[in-house]
This record gives C-alpha cells, structure tokens and sequence, in this order.
C-alpha cells in the first residue's frame, strides 16, 4: 500500500506544468514617461492565435506628438504565458525594430520598444524604458 501511494504522489510531482497562455487581444494602455500610448491587438486565427495590430507611443517629433504603427506577433502563440517576453515586428515603423511586451497577468505588464537603425533622438531616448502596460 506504501509503494502505491509513493508511486502515485511521484507520478503528480514528474507530470509537466502546462502554463496558461495569455490572451492578449484588445486595447492596452501604456504609460511611458514622456506620454500615454496604446497597443490594439487582434487575433488573426489558429489554434493557439496569433496577433497583429496596432501600436502609439509618444514621439515630440511628431505634430501630433505621437507615432502610430503596425505590428505582428514573431513570438510563438503558446509561448504567451505570464512572464515571458513578447515580440512584435513592426511593419509600418522602419525606425523601430521590435516592440516588445512581458505580461505578468491577462490584465498587467510592461511593455517597450527596441529602436532599428535610422532611429532618432527621441526614439532612442525610449530605448530600456518599461512602460506600465494595462487594460
């Protein structure tokens, strides 16, 4: 009886962990240091789903005081679980190389943008900057 019970408490202990993966569609508010920007992400299908959409962080150069690009999700869809980095390819934006997120949750995280070459100033400046993501 012993055996049994140890056999079966190291079974649970050995079966892998399946994290939940996040979904990431909607509206999410960001709080960089220099202004609010906005990521809108859809789905586009597949099971797990994949995202693109849309991203607007401040930019002072601009005379609207923002820049607005296009993104898609490079990262694998199940690898959105809490924690881990998120990657965007930007395909409307040649200054910005990556836009990145790191959720700890469905509704928080972080999120940042990686400039490419050709950046500026004030693209650089946003380099490292973690803003508050949130719904």
């Amino acid at each position: 009886m012993k055996k049994w019970i140890f056999g079966l408490l190291a079974g649970l202990f050995l079966l892998p962990v399946q994290a939940q993966v996040i979904d990431i569609s909607g509206p999410w508010m960001l709080d960089f240091p220099g202004g609010k920007g906005m990521a809108i992400l859809q789905k586009t299908g597949g099971t797990p789903p994949q995202y693109h959409g849309q991203v607007t962080i401040p930019y002072p150069a601009s005379p609207s005081k923002t820049l607005v690009f296009n993104v898609k999700m490079l990262s694998a869809p199940n690898y959105l679980q809490p924690g881990n980095n998120i990657t965007f390819e930007p395909t409307t934006a040649v200054a910005i190389q990556f836009f990145m997120m790191n959720l700890s949750s469905s509704g928080s995280g972080v999120a940042w943008v990686v400039p490419g070459p050709g950046a500026d100033n004030h693209l650089h400046k946003l380099y490292g900057v973690k803003a508050p993501a949130h719904r």
